[in-house]
């Protein structure tokens, strides 16, 4: 059991945008803030979910990438069998917060509960795609 010095691990929440029908997930921290999320989009819950435990089933063949992603900023992928499947949530202003970032996912996402609920938003954010 959790307590306020001992925080909770990462959870995966899959969402959608209202009316779009495209499901993702993302992993959050134990206070909810979004650590990364999937590279890709399915056409339902279900899949979804089928690509997270597939996911974290063969973890350890994965490849992390940490990249510029524009002119002071920097971002991480995580690839499986040469295809992207995980990104960073949002670009970082130092390599060091975003190698720390990637540190974080990766210690976290395999391990993590996949949420029993789709969360539906209208929210702009959710409606962007990773890639």
């Amino acid at each position: 059991m959790a307590t306020a010095l001992q925080p909770r691990g990462g959870h995966i929440q899959l969402f959608a945008a209202i009316g779009v029908g495209q499901v993702q997930w993302r992993l959050l921290s134990g206070n909810n803030r979004e650590i990364g999320r999937g590279a890709q989009v399915f056409a339902d819950a279900e899949s979804c979910r089928i690509a997270v435990k597939e996911l974290q089933a063969r973890f350890h063949e994965t490849e992390t990438f940490v990249r510029r992603a524009g002119g002071h900023s920097w971002t991480w992928q995580v690839s499986l069998a040469g295809k992207p499947v995980a990104a960073a949530a949002h670009n970082y202003d130092r390599l060091i917060r975003c190698e720390r970032g990637l540190a974080q996912f990766v210690a976290q996402v395999a391990v993590a509960g996949v949420g029993p609920v789709l969360m539906l938003s209208q929210a702009r954010r959710w409606r962007t795609s990773v890639g």
